[in-house]
């Protein structure tokens, strides 16, 4: 049975580090150590009231960005395979 629920658990492990790697709300409410804020609330410290310091939020989003892009490409062909094994008839 392993073998064969592999792809859908590597895709549900993708799906699940996407969500959590994204998550704001829960970092805001939670955290008040400023040394523990997670990346998307790091973020927010880019905007202020009255200027946004544009050039240092695009590369730290892409900075973000970049461990999620990697681990996508390393387990694509999982995320794929899990998607197209239900379409296939018997």
């Amino acid at each position: 049975v392993m073998p064969l629920s592999t792809p859908g658990i590597i895709a549900t492990a993708i799906y699940s580090f996407i969500l959590a790697w994204n998550e704001y709300v829960y970092a805001l409410t939670f955290l008040n150590d400023k040394s523990k804020l997670t990346l998307p609330v790091g973020l927010e410290r880019f905007f202020s009231q009255y200027t946004t310091n544009w050039p240092g939020l695009m590369a730290a989003a892409f900075v973000m960005s970049v461990p999620v892009v990697i681990l996508f490409l390393i387990l694509q062909k999982y995320f794929v395979r899990a998607l197209t094994e239900g379409a296939v008839k018997s």
